[in-house]
């Protein structure tokens, strides 16, 4: 039953990821139409993908400090 569970889950996660891949060339075509710079399109990539490594920042933040070791800030 948890394999099915997550067999059902993985193949979601790849046909979102496949659909959202997809988009990406046409969302480049139709802005490149209306005459954005390159690097105004790059921030704005880096500004809507920001909250999605803070949300993983936070749920793969161990839950205690002794769990951290010098190691793993390098």
């Amino acid at each position: 039953m948890k394999f099915q569970k997550f067999l059902t889950s993985g193949i979601f996660i790849a046909i979102v990821g496949i659909i959202l891949f997809s988009a990406k060339e046409i969302m480049v075509k139709l802005v490149y139409q209306h005459h954005v710079t390159s690097l105004n399109l790059l921030m704005f990539r880096m500004l809507f993908s920001l909250p999605i490594y803070i949300a993983c920042a936070f749920y793969y933040t161990p839950m205690s400090r002794k769990d951290i070791k010098q190691n793993d800030y390098l």
